[in-house]
């Protein structure tokens, strides 16, 4: 299903407001939503006080400049932003177990001028206040990039006010894509401060699009324009040791990593030299046709 229009509501904006208009993306096939989410109808770049809820087991992707106040839920499957997609201004973003979000497209949780909104399920948003936060819970993912091809996910938090703008509770993964030329998925911050960014005992977990054919070296997973932008992580030598680990993915390439470089959270890969490699098989051949004589 893929749907070209706008979906505008109100003339008006800020001020005080507990009252929003749902939109909900349902249902277990795909859908498109070409046109933007929000927008004033007399003002199309105005923020409107819309709350968007993903649900169903589904994918909707999302390719508009989608403006509006409301809370971001994603119950169930899959909310895409696509290339260039932005989901702006919303006062907050859950992700639920078992739902993912990702894409290649832009979060600004900067809602100063938002209407009085409560977060629910946030206890760092206590009620008439609004700070916007993306929080992932338990078996909840974040995902960055296309289906097929590597992408980032930006994170912009403009002005907001809390201390954490992306949470993610304990178990939450993270699904990133590997692909050669050191090129992978990224999730990027913007506009940030000193640990908006908090784990919680995470794992990633990675699809190598090269079919076992990744390049040794540094894969870049995480950049901030910010230093210490990253809390939760216990780092020993720029190796990360607790915090953050690998999942599933690279047991083709043991020996890997991950580290802090700078204001960057990176992946080593490892790779076997083809020389070294051969020299281990070598070295197997004749002990094979030792074990052969003696047992004729």
């Amino acid at each position: 299903m893929t749907m070209n229009a706008a979906i505008r509501t109100g003339t008006s904006s800020g001020g005080t407001s507990t009252s929003y208009v749902s939109l909900e993306l349902a249902g277990a096939g795909n859908g498109t939503m070409n046109g933007t989410i929000g927008g004033m109808t007399n003002a199309i770049t105005t923020p409107t006080n819309l709350a968007l809820t993903k649900s169903g087991t589904g994918t909707w992707t999302t390719n508009g400049s989608n403006i509006f106040y409301g809370k971001t839920t994603v119950n169930g499957g899959n909310l895409v932003l696509g290339s260039g997609a932005k989901l702006d201004g919303t006062s907050g973003v859950v992700v639920a177990a078992n739902a993912t979000l990702g894409g290649a497209g832009e979060i600004r949780t900067d809602n100063t001028s938002a209407p009085v909104l409560v977060v629910a399920g946030n206890p760092a948003n206590p009620a008439g206040t609004v700070t916007g936060t993306i929080a992932v819970a338990a078996n909840g993912t974040l995902a960055p990039g296309l289906a097929n091809a590597t992408g980032t996910l930006t994170i912009n938090s403009g002005t907001s006010s809390a201390t954490n703008v992306l949470t993610l509770a304990a178990n939450a993964k993270f699904r990133f894509k590997l692909d050669a030329g050191l090129q992978s998925d990224r999730i990027a911050l913007v506009n940030g401060a000193a640990a908006d960014i908090l784990f919680g005992g995470n794992t990633i977990d990675f699809t190598d699009l090269t079919g076992g054919q990744l390049a040794a070296g540094t894969y870049t997973l995480f950049t901030a324009n910010v230093a210490d932008a990253y809390a939760g992580l216990t780092v020993s030598g720029g190796t990360i040791t607790s915090g953050l680990s690998i999942g599933s993915g690279l047991a083709s390439y043991s020996g890997s990593s991950l580290g802090v470089s700078g204001n960057n959270i990176v992946l080593t890969i490892t790779v076997p030299e083809p020389g070294q490699a051969a020299l281990l098989l070598s070295g197997l051949v004749p002990i094979f046709l030792r074990r052969r004589r003696r047992s004729s």
